[in-house]
């Protein structure tokens, strides 16, 4: 009986320390975080120490609108299609632009973008002419949803405009967005949409207007997409 209790006793003490023994280690492999030592988490069944754990979580948040408390600067690019018009006459243009920018805690927004001679008039005079523009903005996104937010920007700036059969022109420019929405898709991508976006240019001519500018004031109704990538 003495040798039978014996190997009783040693049965039931290495049921009761096994599960100590099979504790997994760091890096080790688990099922639950009851398989890994103490401090230790169970993540994508790797046992994993607390930072790592955190820094995990953090990337495989779903929020999209990721940690928008804090300030991000971005770039991005601007296509887009407009309707310009003189008091006397109406056109189309294409607009190709590039910008950099802030935006302060997911609302507050500050921009300059500019169209490095890539925003093209056709039909407001005999032969298309091109533009150089460079605005700055500042804006504010309203949240809609936690992905989308309405856009209500302002800014002003100026360039030049040149063509075959007009003067050199220089313009000021006043920028007015109230009719767009900001989405984020992702911590770091932004798309915005503007149908329209509302210009208002005060040309100058450098010398005397030939006969194709018929006025110094051009309206333009811009409806355009961007993409910006926020760091």
């Amino acid at each position: 009986m003495g040798a039978f209790d014996s190997l009783i006793a040693a049965c039931a003490l290495l049921f009761v320390t096994q599960p100590a023994l099979a504790l997994s280690p760091l890096d080790g492999k688990c099922a639950a975080r009851a398989d890994c030592m103490d401090g230790l988490r169970c993540v994508r069944n790797v046992c994993v120490g607390e930072t790592t754990y955190r820094e995990l979580r953090d990337d495989a948040e779903t929020d999209p609108r990721g940690d928008s408390n804090t300030t991000h600067a971005y770039v991005g690019g601007v296509l887009g299609a407009a309707l310009p018009a003189f008091f006397v006459s109406a056109g189309e243009a294409y607009q190709l632009a590039l910008r950099v920018g802030l935006l302060l805690d997911g609302h507050a927004q500050f921009q300059l973008e500019v169209s490095p001679a890539s925003t093209v008039l056709v039909n407001e005079t005999s032969s298309a002419y091109g533009f150089f523009d460079v605005v700055g903005s500042v804006g504010y996104l309203i949240p809609i949803t936690p992905m989308a937010s309405w856009i209500v920007r302002a800014g002003g700036g100026g360039g030049a405009v040149f063509g075959p059969t007009i003067p050199a022109l220089a313009f000021a420019e006043l920028r007015i967005d109230v009719f767009g929405v900001a989405v984020k898709t992702g911590k770091h991508v932004m798309i915005e949409f503007n149908a329209p976006s509302f210009r208002v240019m005060f040309m100058q001519p450098f010398n005397q207007p030939s006969a194709d500018v018929n006025a110094n004031v051009l309206l333009m109704w811009v409806a355009n997409v961007a993409v910006n990538y926020l760091f």
